[in-house]
């Protein structure tokens, strides 16, 4: 498992990326910018987290897009990688730096800014000191959890005729059952698992496309975490 450190490190890149993914846009948070503005910010970022000490925390592809001017990467990869922020929360809940998880009906668009504590007197050994790793049954059983989300998320076209609490157990083993048991589950037959009020095999593409992106970053924060991997080198399987 990783140790706290490690999950703290990872939060603050993550959250760094999203912003050096945003300003690949014009307009970003609502302000309008021109490339000079665009390509002196990520100068700022790459330097705040050398100062910092992140340097170390990157992995190579991302030191190479912090490095990259503005308006020279690929827009499709940024638009993927800007969907990494969904595992931001997964990794301050594991160091008690947030109370609670969010379901997984729509995007992470909470700001961890004032959290993290990003800025000049941010200083990573105070902020680690303070934080408490949670212990190793409840982020296992969080790590259950977003699996079998992301599985459903993978099959939401499918729906499950057969007892779905049967189904997950025998797909999956009896280590599942504490997670099967905080999982919200339709009232009605077919019992499915529940998004916006109603059961995935319902959702339309768009919201089925959503629910697969939100639960594959989660997932792979919690695969992260418990892993010895690094993190391009998580597999997160169902």
């Amino acid at each position: 498992m990783k140790s706290k450190e490690e999950i703290f490190a990872r939060a603050v890149i993550l959250f760094c990326l999203y912003e050096r993914c945003g300003i690949e846009q014009d307009t970003f948070n609502g302000v309008k910018y021109t490339k000079a503005q665009r390509e002196e910010h990520r100068k700022t970022i790459f330097r705040w987290l050398d100062l910092k000490k992140y340097i170390g925390y990157l992995t190579e592809n991302e030191k190479y897009l912090f490095s990259l001017p503005v308006d020279h990467a690929d827009k499709r990869a940024i638009i993927e990688l800007s969907y990494q922020y969904e595992s931001i929360r997964p990794l301050l809940w594991a160091i008690g730096m947030v109370d609670s998880l969010l379901d997984y009906s729509e995007y992470d668009e909470e700001a961890y800014n004032d959290i993290l504590q990003i800025g000049a007197a941010h200083d990573r050994t105070k902020i680690v000191d303070k934080c408490s790793l949670r212990t190793r049954d409840e982020i296992i059983i969080e790590t259950h959890k977003s699996m079998l989300w992301h599985w459903r998320a993978i099959e939401s076209r499918s729906m499950i005729e057969q007892d779905i609490d049967l189904t997950l157990t025998k797909m999956f083993g009896i280590e599942i059952e504490d997670a099967l048991k905080q999982i919200q589950f339709t009232q009605t037959t077919p019992k499915d698992f529940l998004v916006n009020v109603q059961p995935v095999y319902k959702l339309n593409g768009d919201s089925q496309w959503k629910l697969k992106t939100i639960a594959l970053w989660r997932h792979h924060a919690f695969e992260w975490i418990v892993g010895e991997d690094d993190w391009e080198s998580i597999s997160a399987d169902t």
